[in-house]
């Protein structure tokens, strides 16, 4: 279980939000909604521990995410509006880096991964001559291999298209059913039969 207890963030003069409280279980998803500006990312940095709320604590299993990083960070999965990969690699090489630093090796789950997430004609081409929707399935496919329960996901479906959302539709269903939990921000409206989905509406 993941919760937020009175969460307050403030960017200059403007507090983004205050006193803020969620709970998200395992099999859980919970969408973040709101505007440009309205604090979405700055809430996702501080739920993966990489941003201090100016009040409040994150809890993870009961435990405050500051005394326990590393085991957090081992339970952990993060796509940003980055993307998180090297452009001069390949998209096999990213994984495969990806795979190296979290200390497992995957070579078969990572030839599966492209070929679910539409890339395995490109899989050795340089991520640079790569679409923008593209290089998001890069990111994406590290989904497919991460061992990780907690999936922290911003705007994961932007520049890509109708198969693609597709495909990370039944990826994110079969985590939940797994026993992982997701936490994502985005403008497309979400559907997962049989699942209902919390929402999070940040004011401007």
């Amino acid at each position: 279980m993941l919760t937020a207890h009175e969460i307050t963030c403030i960017r200059g003069q403007r507090a983004l939000f205050t006193d803020l409280n969620l709970t998200i279980d395992v099999g859980e998803i919970l969408h973040i909604q709101g505007s440009n500006g309205s604090g979405k990312t700055s809430l996702l940095r501080i739920l993966c521990g990489t941003t201090q709320p100016d009040n409040g604590t994150v809890l993870w299993q009961s435990q405050d995410i500051r005394t326990c990083r590393s085991t957090y960070y081992e339970h952990l999965a993060y796509v940003g509006h980055s993307n998180g990969i090297k452009l001069e690699l390949s998209p096999a090489e990213n994984l495969s880096c990806l795979a190296a630093i979290k200390g497992f090796a995957v070579d078969s789950q990572i030839d599966e991964a492209l070929t679910q997430t539409g890339l395995s004609r490109v899989r050795d081409v340089p991520c640079i001559h790569l679409s923008a929707g593209q290089r998001r399935r890069v990111a994406m496919a590290w989904l497919f291999i991460t061992r990780a329960s907690i999936w922290i996901l911003d705007e994961p479906l932007t520049a890509i298209d109708q198969d693609g959302i597709d495909i990370a539709r039944s990826r994110f269903s079969r985590h939940l059913d797994d026993g992982g939990l997701i936490v994502l921000t985005g403008h497309q409206h979400l559907q997962f039969e049989g699942r209902k989905i919390k929402t999070l509406h940040l004011p401007s």
